[in-house]
């Protein structure tokens, strides 16, 4: 066998010294593409969660009776169960000014509400809520020594006297005790109206109001 071929034998007979280069990792998968929509979602949750929280540390400037307040008759109601019982006995119900268009009020003729307004609008935030108050404490007062308060509670199971403006207005006359000059059993007039989604009392008018009682304004 000649020298050059038995050479080249020999050259492939031995192992080769080069290791092999390294194959690469997998890259793992991309994660599925949402087009955005998912930190869209979070986002609009995460304004959701910020508005409830504001609205829970917002104090309730008009009305707050809530699910009192769904209808013109419930509403009306709850106010004149707040207004006649004990406060002992009325506990579980809203304030008395809950029940108040403070914005609207109309009260013997005087337009309380536009005062209250324009208090507001000055900053003047404590003395305004001092205003609705006593004018709540006045009404309280005025129809709260009933010898039998009961006897005008009771009436309210039946059917009211609802008279109906319009879809977000209606005028209801009942007999409330009185004080005073005023007899026991005298009708009233309550204007309530439709604010956001509870009804308010937005007019009073007692029978010593000028005029009588046959109008609101």
């Amino acid at each position: 066998m000649p020298l050059v071929l038995l050479g080249l034998l020999a050259c492939t007979a031995q192992p080769s010294s080069v290791a092999p280069a390294p194959v690469p990792a997998a890259a793992p998968p991309a994660p599925p593409s949402d087009n955005g929509h998912g930190s869209a979602i979070a986002k609009q949750d995460e304004a959701r969660a910020k508005l409830a929280q504001h609205r829970q540390k917002k104090p309730t400037v008009v009305g707050g009776c809530g699910d009192q307040c769904q209808d013109p008759a419930s509403a009306f109601r709850s106010f004149a169960r707040r207004l006649l019982l004990p406060p002992e006995q009325a506990a579980n119900l809203p304030p008395l000014a809950a029940f108040v268009d403070s914005s609207e009020m109309v009260y013997d003729g005087r337009r309380l509400g536009a005062q209250w307004v324009q208090l507001w609008k000055a900053g003047l935030v404590e003395q305004r809520a001092a205003e609705v108050q006593a004018f709540a404490d006045e009404l309280a007062r005025r129809t709260g020594s009933a010898t039998d308060p009961q006897m005008f509670l009771g009436k309210l199971d039946r059917p009211l006297d609802i008279q109906r403006l319009s879809s977000v207005d209606v005028t209801i006359v009942y007999a409330m005790p009185g004080t005073g000059a005023l007899e026991e059993g005298e009708p009233w007039r309550f204007q309530l109206g439709k604010r956001g989604l509870e009804w308010l009392i937005r007019g009073v008018r007692s029978p010593l109001a000028p005029g009588g009682n046959d109008v609101l304004e």
